[in-house]
């Protein structure tokens, strides 16, 4: 193979700047325009460049009419359309030829178009290394060369976040594009394949426990419910990003509906997120305090775990290098797990942004190595250096002070939004459904009544809410949560879990008494409150009784006694949160 590098034409500028690897085989034209606009339109995050390129030329104007003068040249330009002019790569030219606009203020049009044309018509900008001094005040060279001809003199890019850290301004690069439709996501895996990943991610990643649809209870009333909800979110014709909240009290079967949702949403055969990458994320199964154990040989690293509680799961997510890793490696196994071609590379890039909390000697680690870009080619590569010149800074702070609240925000915007999207859009998928479950113990961290009231939690809907790449599936806690247009501004679809279930058709249909008895307390059917997880303990009490056809019939009515202290206990304990439910007037249907 020969490498080159390749621009594309464009009116202003050149643009969409790549290395492309021209194998030998490739001996006609026509060949090697295919390769070359493949590569394009998989690595730019612009699908209609697949195939629309007609014409090389050198950068100094000269047609190439064969592959070995296009390899001969080293750097070469593609057009679809006859004709190219020597064009300097420099500012200076690019903003000469700036098209003028006599609507607007000639001040506005300069400032609208000359960062964006001096990037793309530079590649040395998407070339050079990336080195942040020791001291951390020279944040990078990328920083310090954007500063100089960026919009209003701040060089900020759109979409671009920006931190204080240890009173320096940082510049975190906004996520990058994402293909719809995804170039690769898509065609590699079969429908059913795809499908059978999701669910062996939902019973691993976010259940923890086998998820078994043919056993679910009430799985008729589910799907009903949920149909018109997973209709919406996955249809082509939604231009906003779906949010879907299922909402109920603990223990009320959030869980289990959540992975149901997910499981309807892969399983529909058309819809707008077969390119997507499914990432469940159960923060409270991932920080499990159990981890505290295995992690440390029994005893926690006390240099690494902030002084708060062990048994609490505050130790572990605000031990900044856990969190970043665990991270790390459930994004990777997602992605494997949906994409079985990356199997064998999944090493090579855990231990590539490993190396960003290990690597305590490097300013900025840089990515590199052929394997890697024969996984995510050079242009994400690029991408992946400037992102880790600024994430490496927020993390190193955020290690060093763990509670300073902004810096948390930092972290939270960085690790879960930012490296998520990176690694997503290099490994060409066309977006992230985030299912999310756990949020309690999220919202524990760093808690403050005005500044963060929702701890991690709310910092981290806020910003997957800015995304339109970013999908959210969430199962929330009604007690502990504001209702779900609060949480997730903008539209939300919600399932609420109270009440889904009448007295009626539990009694009438599936043979439910109308009461429980328990000691000299009677407690009606309605204190189950009709969800499907509060009814699963009561299926189980009636499946452990041997009932016979003249003990109980269709349509039957008959109450249950139960001399239980544990049963006596938690339906005293339901019976509260009924009582709460009609105090506060609480809306159950969403």
């Amino acid at each position: 193979m020969t490498e080159l590098v390749v621009f594309e034409n464009h009116d202003v500028c050149l643009q969409h700047v790549t290395r492309v690897r021209v194998p030998r085989e490739v001996n006609t034209l026509e060949l090697f325009l295919g390769v070359v606009s493949a590569h394009i339109a998989a690595f730019s995050g612009d699908a209609t460049a697949a195939g629309r390129y007609r014409f090389v030329y050198s950068l100094k104007g000269k047609p190439l009419w064969h592959v070995s003068d296009c390899l001969e040249a080293g750097e070469v330009v593609v057009s679809c359309t006859p004709g190219f002019l020597e064009r300097k790569r420099s500012t200076a030219e690019v903003s000469a030829s700036t098209p003028r606009f006599d609507a607007f203020s000639s001040a506005t049009a300069a400032s609208l178009f000359s960062t964006s044309c001096a990037a793309a018509a530079t590649p040395e900008i998407a070339f050079y290394s990336h080195n942040v001094s020791g001291s951390g005040k020279n944040l990078s060279e990328r920083a310090a060369k954007n500063a100089g001809g960026g919009r209003s003199g701040k060089g900020i890019e759109l979409d671009a976040t920006v931190f204080n850290i240890n009173g320096h301004r940082l510049v975190l690069p906004p996520p990058p594009r994402f293909v719809d439709p995804a170039l690769g996501a898509v065609t590699e895996v079969q429908h059913s394949k795809k499908v059978a990943a999701v669910r062996t991610l939902l019973s691993l990643k976010l259940l923890g426990r086998p998820f078994l649809v043919n056993e679910l209870l009430f799985c008729e009333e589910l799907r009903l419910r949920l149909e018109p909800i997973v209709a919406k979110a996955i249809s082509r014709n939604e231009e906003a990003a779906a949010r879907v909240v299922v909402e109920g009290p603990p223990k009320s079967g959030v869980s289990t509906t959540l992975a149901y949702c997910c499981h309807m949403v892969a399983s529909a055969p058309v819809s707008r997120f077969h390119g997507c990458l499914f990432l469940p994320l159960n923060f409270g199964l991932l920080f499990d305090t159990a981890w505290l154990q295995l992690s440390n040989g029994g005893k926690p690293d006390e240099k690494r775990v902030p002084p708060v509680d062990v048994d609490n799961q505050q130790a572990l997510l605000l031990d900044v290098p856990f969190f970043f890793l665990t991270l790390v490696r459930l994004v990777v196994d997602s992605a494997v797990a949906q994409r079985p071609s990356l199997r064998d590379d999944s090493k090579v890039l855990v231990e590539a942004w490993e190396e960003l909390v290990t690597r305590r000697d490097l300013d900025a680690p840089q990515f590199g190595g052929s394997r890697l870009a024969q996984v995510v080619g050079h242009r994400a590569l690029y991408e992946w250096d400037a992102f880790a010149v600024a994430a490496v800074q927020v993390l190193r702070a955020v290690e060093d002070s763990p509670r300073d609240m902004e810096l948390r925000d930092a972290l939270i915007e960085t690790v879960l939004v930012g490296f998520v999207s990176h690694l997503a859009s290099a490994l060409r998928f066309s977006g992230v459904v985030y299912i999310i479950d756990g949020l309690r113990c999220l919202a524990s961290v760093l808690r403050h009544r005005v500044r963060r009231p929702l701890g991690d939690a709310g910092v981290f809907l806020r910003c997957l809410t800015k995304y339109q790449w970013a999908h959210v599936i969430a199962g929330v806690d009604k007690l502990a949560f504001p209702p779900p247009a609060v949480l997730l501004p903008g539209p939300v679809q919600c399932l609420g879990l109270l009440h889904l279930l009448s007295p009626e058709l539990l009694t009438q249909h599936y043979g439910y008494p109308a009461a429980i008895y328990c000691g000299d307390k009677r407690f009606p059917l309605q204190v189950l409150m009709g969800a499907p997880g509060y009814l699963r303990a009561l299926h189980a009490l009636l499946d452990a009784h041997a009932w016979t056809t003249m003990e109980k019939g269709e349509g039957m009515s008959y109450v249950l006694r139960v001399e239980d202290d544990g049963v006596l206990h938690a339906l005293q304990n339901l019976t509260k949160t009924l009582k709460i439910e009609s105090d506060f007037g609480l809306d159950c249907s969403c």
